[in-house]
């Protein structure tokens, strides 16, 4: 949003930066760091989910609260070092809008070696591999789950068969299964839902660069604010992606809103408030006993 202010709004003088300085360039780094750091989180939340479902006892070994914190910690570091090259201008050189004053990166048809190398590398790796990586993930835990099911199915099936199909199935299971519970499918679910609507935000943005890469449009300055304003809505997404999801969340935000609301309009909170608090003659029999 900082960033498309200059382009949004008259009321500032333009162009924002008269050359492109090193702090011209500075003001788009965090787009382009929160870009592949988003990306490898993602992975990471990926691969720990296929461990979760497939590999529990890798998951179980693996994925510590330890390791997951220092696995953000390098993925950021990761996301810097790569946006580092851009900034300081040795490797893909962020580009100048003259009108506006602001720098970002170079997609044009004609580029040199620097900016070729550097898409090829840096933004082919976040745009292509990783993301693979995450779909073939979210694609075995799918496949995991409907060997599962199939397993199950066999019980229904005559006893000829059965055997057939299960050790097939046995031959593609972990010997190391553990049933889970039905909160960590949704889990998965839910970070599946994260991963699709971060590909279908920044999905345009990399058919249009593709295209002109290719030649086939030329940049453009609406063009770019508009897709600059889908991929930024990707992080407003995600909290309602969560609150939709999850039943915790949604009473934490629930409590949250009723406790800033006025005593005039708070009745119904009151009535729930001792409801909850107040314990029915069941409960005081349990307590008894318990007390005993």
């Amino acid at each position: 949003i900082i960033y498309m202010l200059p382009k949004a709004l008259n009321t500032i003088p333009r162009p924002l930066f008269q050359s492109n300085s090193w702090s011209c360039r500075l003001y788009y780094s965090p787009i382009i760091m929160s870009s592949y750091s988003c990306a490898i989180i993602l992975a990471t939340l990926a691969i720990i989910r296929y461990l979760n479902i497939a590999h529990y006892p890798h998951f179980l070994y693996y994925v510590t609260r330890k390791n997951v914190v220092i696995i953000v910690i390098i993925g950021w570091m990761i996301a810097a070092l790569c946006t580092i090259p851009a900034v300081v201008g040795f490797w893909g050189k962020l580009g100048y809008d003259r009108y506006y004053g602001l720098c970002a990166p170079s997609f044009g048809p004609i580029m040199d070696i620097n900016h070729i190398t550097y898409n090829i590398v840096i933004v082919g790796t976040f745009s292509c591999i990783i993301n693979v990586i995450t779909t073939i993930c979210y694609a075995k835990i799918y496949k995991y789950l409907r060997l599962i099911k199939l397993k199950k199915n066999c019980l229904l099936t005559n006893n000829s068969r059965r055997q057939t199909l299960t050790i097939a199935i046995n031959d593609k299971i972990s010997s190391h299964y553990i049933p889970w519970s039905q909160r960590e499918i949704n889990i998965t679910f839910t970070m599946f839902i994260i991963f699709m609507g971060y590909m279908i935000t920044y999905g345009p943005t990399a058919i249009v660069i593709i295209l002109q890469v290719t030649g086939v449009v030329q940049a453009n300055a609406l063009r770019s604010c508009i897709l600059f304003t889908i991929m930024s809505s990707n992080s407003v997404i995600n909290p309602f992606i969560l609150l939709i999801s999850s039943r915790i969340y949604r009473s934490y935000f629930m409590n949250k809103f009723q406790s800033y609301l006025p005593i005039c309009c708070s009745s119904s909170r009151r009535r729930v408030a001792i409801k909850v608090t107040t314990p029915t003659p069941t409960q005081i029999q349990r307590m008894k006993k318990f007390t005993i």
